[in-house]
């Protein structure tokens, strides 16, 4: 029985309370290659959006926004608040976007494995000498990785 799970979250200037960043336009971290899911964050926040909400709970951001980060910003939140997940790219048109409540104190975890294809395995085990560095991160959506497809047809 497990007794330890590491979540990987993106970085947050608040303490992932629940809210939007209070200074988004300065939180570059969040979308950069140290945070996962940067990449995806970096492509879908409307920074706009989140300057104006800056401090705001996830249940009052306005006009149904719903920030990148929500896979973790909710991790230390007293509150529920709204997620959201769009398919990844490899899917190409194969499925809906998801939307959640995500109860307080909660983060969403995915398989590690996933974010790296066969070139950095040794026997069957992460090498993570072979990993790529610093944009390994960004693989989970890549179509052209195999670990991505390997997610795609449910061999993870």
């Amino acid at each position: 029985m497990p007794t330890h799970i590491t979540a990987r979250v993106a970085w947050h200037d608040d303490g992932w309370n629940g809210r939007v960043c209070r200074r988004p336009e300065l939180n570059t971290y969040c979308v950069g290659a140290r945070s996962y899911p940067g990449d995806m964050i970096a492509r879908a926040r409307d920074l706009a959006v989140e300057m104006d909400c800056a401090g705001c709970t996830g249940d009052e951001l306005k006009n149904g926004y719903v920030p990148p980060c929500c896979y973790s910003y909710n991790a230390f939140g007293m509150q529920t608040v709204p997620a959201r997940s769009e398919p990844p790219d490899f899917f190409f048109g194969g499925a809906d976007a998801r939307e959640w409540e995500l109860p307080p104190g909660t983060v969403c975890v995915w398989p590690y494995e996933a974010m790296y294809g066969e070139e950095v395995y040794v026997n069957g085990r992460l090498d993570n000498d072979k990993r790529p560095r610093p944009y390994s991160r960004a693989r989970l959506h890549d179509p052209r990785c195999s670990s991505s497809r390997r997610m795609a047809s449910g061999q993870v």
